[in-house]
């Protein structure tokens, strides 16, 4: 379905996993849930690796992953501490956790898009194209004039097909 509504999933189930497993009354639905957040946060992950890479230019993108990878190592370090200070787990989960997963959720929305190779490998070359033009806008380079892989390679086959099929007419 694409990077962004895997993203919004994975945000959903971590935070509210996580909201809910704080707030358990009993022990296998503390576990349900506490298995149920850290498939999200895991699919989160590895899908915050693949949007960096997919998004970010040649230059940047060893940056921006290694980075990437530094933040949640980072965060997967205080975390022990956190709860070793803390106190109360119940209020750890919720608190420093479920609601920050869900307060992202807002600028996930609003500010992250498709990537351009996911929306290309569907052959949805316009909305790629609206997509690259507003990283530009974002980066402060000229609107994207060029044409994309799969662009060129729709245009030659149509210019090459000498008896089109029945099915493109």
């Amino acid at each position: 379905k694409g990077r962004k509504p895997s993203i919004v999933v994975a945000i959903v189930l971590s935070g509210v996993s996580a909201v809910i497993s704080g707030l358990a009354q009993n022990m296998n639905l503390l576990m349900v849930f506490i298995f149920l957040a850290g498939l999200g946060v895991s699919g989160f992950e590895t899908l915050a690796y693949v949007y960096t890479s997919e998004v970010s230019g040649g230059r940047f993108r060893n940056f921006s992953v290694v980075t990437l990878g530094t933040v949640f190592a980072l965060a997967q370090v205080f975390t022990s501490p956190v709860f070793y200070i803390g106190g109360d787990w119940r209020n750890i989960l919720v608190i420093i956790i479920g609601i920050p997963f869900l307060i992202s959720l807002l600028p996930t929305i609003g500010l992250v898009y498709e990537t351009p190779r996911w929306l290309v490998s569907r052959k949805q070359f316009v909305k790629a194209r609206e997509v690259i033009n507003k990283i530009c806008v974002v980066n402060r380079r000229p609107k994207f004039r060029s044409r994309l892989i799969g662009e060129m390679d729709e245009e030659s086959s149509k210019a090459t097909t000498i008896f089109p099929s029945k099915n493109n007419q």
